[in-house]
């Protein structure tokens, strides 16, 4: 489960360069000057000077910018139009009284939050990440939930209008002659069928697993050492060598089951086997802090045997032979979820540029013949199976090929007029000053 302190940073750094705006670690008086204020909301130079940094490099990233190798004066003049108008967006949201749906934010910002988590490896290892970064956990989960907050507004902007919109065959076609010398070059395409049967563990071994922490649970209840016990059986590499130690946290950082089962312990209390995503767990609280807790655990994980594997590839052959003679692909999906042979998921993808493929696909998929299918092949816990209907070679784009991507472009195009005509009204209709 841990992953290492560089691929979060890479995962982080953007966010991390937002988020020290407003809490520098040695604020440099000079900058932190008003440079435009929208309404009752001030714009620092301190805020420009990231914000101008982090699209510059990002910009720089993606070879937009080819000349410069330092932020002008000119783009800070573009990245402060851009968050004013960030402003004015937000400004309005908050006049026509449109209401945050807090649970989906509060969904989405759990998602987020495990998943820092996760790419850290525990969350003391992530806590310790953010301080060298000058955050706390909380201010994380704060900035996060501002940042979704403010998201959902301008969508729920967007949306009104693009629900007003309808474009015609005619207008596509105009924007297709007006643009069509500018289009993108569409790369060789393929369209893909797909298929995935997961590596499940069996029963057996569920019980297997589950016998073996009742067997570690009944020795810490007979005065074994906890952390001693973690060292030697946990199968959490982040917290084994600590003896499980999880640091403190709070209602809403680790998965329900875990939590819910955490915070009602006492201290020094052992909880029964409390099973998650990752396997099997034994909790023990070791203290309270206000609405926080110091826990430690036990994982054991429900990894498939050898032998499950095998099975599974097995099931994916025979699924591949019923595909070839032209079973349709949701009908084998279905006849291995009735049979409960496996977990099943697949359909048609669609038309996908073959630079777009995940590198972990390409090279299978770069062999298949029209109409085949490919043979089976294992991608961390599933394997996987291909059905290539049809390979076009790189082209310019054209109406009979490549209408619905037309008609998107030009219904975007659309989208972005209004939108933009909508953002001069509100412009003016609040209170703007520009001051750098």
């Amino acid at each position: 489960m841990k992953r290492t302190p560089s691929l979060l940073y890479n995962l982080l750094i953007d966010f991390f360069i937002l988020a020290c705006i407003s809490i520098p670690l040695f604020p440099n008086q000079n900058l932190d000057r008003i440079v435009a204020v929208v309404e009752d909301k001030i714009i620092l130079e301190s805020e420009l000077e990231a914000y101008a940094q982090l699209f510059f490099s990002e910009r720089k990233k993606a070879g937009e910018i080819q000349s410069e190798n330092v932020v002008t004066e000119s783009f800070k003049t573009q990245v402060l139009e851009m968050m004013i108008n960030e402003e004015v967006l937000l400004a309005e949201a908050r006049e026509e009284s449109i209401v945050v749906d807090q649970a989906r934010v509060e969904a989405l910002l759990k998602q987020q939050v495990d998943q820092f988590i996760y790419q850290a490896g525990s969350k003391g290892q992530l806590e310790n990440l953010l301080l060298e970064q000058g955050l706390t956990f909380a201010q994380l989960k704060n900035k996060l939930r501002k940042q979704l907050e403010e998201q959902y507004l301008k969508q729920v902007l967007q949306e009104k209008i693009k629900t007003k919109i309808q474009i015609s065959k005619l207008v596509v076609e105009q924007f297709y002659q007006k643009y069509r010398d500018s289009l993108p070059i569409q790369g060789e395409s393929v369209h893909l069928s797909h298929l995935m049967i997961k590596i499940t563990p069996s029963q057996n071994r569920e019980e297997e697993v589950l016998n073996k922490i009742k067997e570690i649970e009944a020795e810490s209840r007979q005065g074994k050492d906890f952390g001693e016990l973690a060292k030697k059986f946990s199968e959490d590499p982040s917290t084994k060598e600590g003896g499980g130690d999880l640091g403190f946290f709070r209602r809403g950082d680790m998965v329900r089951e875990f939590e819910t089962a955490a915070f009602i312990l006492k201290e020094n209390e052992i909880s029964h086997p409390i099973k998650t995503q990752y396997g099997y767990h034994l909790i023990q609280l070791i203290e309270r802090k206000g609405e926080s807790i110091r826990a430690r655990h036990i994982l054991l994980g429900v990894a498939p045997s050898e032998n499950e594997e095998k099975e599974t590839e097995k099931l994916a052959f025979s699924a591949r032979q019923d595909i070839a003679r032209g079973l349709d692909l949701a009908q084998v999906i279905d006849r291995l979820k009735k049979e409960k042979r496996a977990e099943a998921e697949g359909g048609t993808l669609g038309w996908i540029q073959v630079q777009d493929l995940d590198p972990r696909y390409k090279s299978v998929i770069d062999t298949l013949k029209v109409g085949n299918v490919s043979d089976p092949f294992k991608i961390e816990k599933a394997f996987h199976l291909f059905r290539l209907s049809q390979r076009l070679p790189q082209r310019t784009l054209n109406l009979e090929e490549d209408w619905e991507k037309i008609s998107n472009a030009a219904t975007n195009e659309e989208i972005r007029i209004r939108f933009q005509k909508k953002l001069e009204e509100w412009r003016k209709k609040f209170y703007v000053n520009i001051r750098l």
